[in-house]
């Protein structure tokens, strides 16, 4: 029977865990490329509807309603 002398040091497993590259860490660059999407959309939405794309922004609207005269109906006394 082989016997350990107490100052040898026991066998120990070391488990080493490099993946970084798959599951659930999120990151700072993909909250940095979502941010920057963000604003892309918010500058182009703006540049859209505010007459860069689309022409608006200097046109005069001209509304003409037709005149209309109605003469109102007398509200006569009661005959005979």
């Amino acid at each position: 029977m082989t016997h350990t002398p107490p100052n040898e040091p026991r066998e120990r497993t070391v488990i080493v865990n490099n993946d970084r590259g798959s599951g659930g860490g999120g990151g700072g660059g993909g909250w940095l490329v979502a941010g920057l999407l963000i604003a892309l959309i918010v500058i182009g939405g703006f540049f859209f509807f505010n007459g860069g794309f689309f022409g608006g922004g200097g046109g005069d609207v001209n509304v003409q309603l037709p005149d209309v005269n109605v003469d109102a109906p007398s509200a006569g006394g009661g005959g005979n």
